[in-house]
């Protein structure tokens, strides 16, 4: 039996901090091991970033405004998996990011045939 794995991770892009001090979120989307990536347009100082909590720490209005945003993305990436799931896809992080990118647009540009890639190495895939 195929073993199945999804996980969400929110992460600081330090390296983007802009002139204002503050950073990118990104999200990290993983499902049995192919992964997406999202900038959710949140940002943070990174002073105020736990990365062992994935949250912003402090209770001044600008953590709790980007605290409320990762709670909502993440229960918007679980309902868009669910979705897909009951339309008959496999709910892989490229199509999680391409429903939410387009959401409701009929199609998917990648359909079903993302079962059929298998990761091969760290550096790319196998279509079998």
């Amino acid at each position: 039996m195929e073993r199945k794995t999804f996980r969400i991770l929110f992460l600081l892009r330090k390296s983007r901090t802009g002139k204002n001090g503050l950073a990118p979120i990104l999200a990290r989307i993983t499902t049995n091991g192919l992964h997406s990536e999202i900038y959710i347009q949140c940002y943070v100082s990174p002073a105020k970033w736990n990365q062992t909590k994935e949250r912003a720490t402090g209770s001044d209005r600008l953590s709790c405004q980007v605290n409320a945003c990762l709670d909502d993305f993440r229960a918007r990436v679980l309902e868009i998996r669910q979705e897909l799931i009951e339309e008959g896809y496999e709910g892989h992080a490229i199509q999680i990011k391409e429903r939410f990118a387009k959401p409701k647009n009929g199609k998917l540009r990648w359909g079903c045939a993302l079962p059929s890639l298998r990761p091969i190495s760290t550096i790319g895939y196998s279509v079998i």
